[in-house]
């Protein structure tokens, strides 16, 4: 299954190498990568575009409350 559309705005979340999860960026779904759930292709501001999970969840007002939640599992 598939939230996003080509052209949507998404902010990705990423884990680092301590287990944190934080928020890697914003970027704009550039297609949804087949039969991988959530997966898409995203492009970043700077330009790389890189296949990542988009978490629906991630996409509301309080990030920070998400991210503690996340991070405290």
């Amino acid at each position: 299954m598939h939230t996003f559309n080509k052209g949507a705005p998404v902010r990705v979340l990423n884990t680092t190498f301590r287990g944190e999860v934080i928020v890697e960026g914003e970027a704009i779904i550039v297609r949804p990568v087949n039969d991988i759930d959530e997966q898409y292709l995203v492009r970043f501001s700077n330009g790389d575009t890189v296949e990542r999970f988009v978490d629906p969840n991630a996409q509301g007002n309080d990030i920070a409350g998400y991210l503690a939640i996340l991070n405290t599992r």
